[in-house]
């Protein structure tokens, strides 16, 4: 059996607490990303990005040691992912009459995790938080960011068989 992206995505969202009020689940790839909102385990929305962690993880290094231009450029990517994250929201809201999605998780991404979350958490109306894959899968070993930005796509294709398919 082949699982697509958003079946994966979904996957993962169904075993975190919010799937039963609706979550929106943002997995960075280094060039692009991918966006799917959930509730009750179904898809309402799914979406391709055109920002990938590769745009971001240099913000910090950028605010320390290069110039106000470069800054601007780098915060322009946050602003432009937190303005197509809240346009989606605002899409399945009118769209599907649901009440609002007020958390979304963010799969990590190899570095600066925290600043994405920091940025998306001033930028956004809702609630961002970081997902901890080995919180919510039975592991024997503490997975960093790295690993998990790495593994989640695999990971959510083995839960295949806990999402009734």
């Amino acid at each position: 059996m082949i699982d697509i992206q958003e079946m994966v995505l979904r996957n993962l969202a169904m075993l975190l607490p919010e799937n039963d009020r609706g979550i929106a689940l943002l997995h960075l790839q280094q060039t692009d990303g991918s966006l799917v909102i959930v509730k009750d385990g179904e898809i309402y929305l799914s979406r391709l990005l055109d920002t990938g962690y590769q745009q971001l993880s240099d913000y910090d290094e950028l605010a320390l040691y290069q110039s106000q231009d470069e800054e601007n450029r780098a915060t322009i990517h946050f602003s432009n992912l937190a303005l197509e994250i809240q346009r989606s929201l605002d899409y399945v809201e009118s769209y599907y009459a649901l009440p609002p999605i007020a958390s979304i998780a963010i799969v990590p991404i190899p570095k600066n995790t925290g600043t994405l979350l920091d940025q998306l958490n001033t930028q956004l109306g809702s609630t961002a938080r970081v997902m901890d894959i080995t919180a919510i899968v039975e592991c024997d070993m503490l997975l960093d960011d790295e690993l998990q930005a790495l593994c989640a796509p695999a990971i959510g294709a083995a839960l295949r068989h806990y999402s009734g398919e």
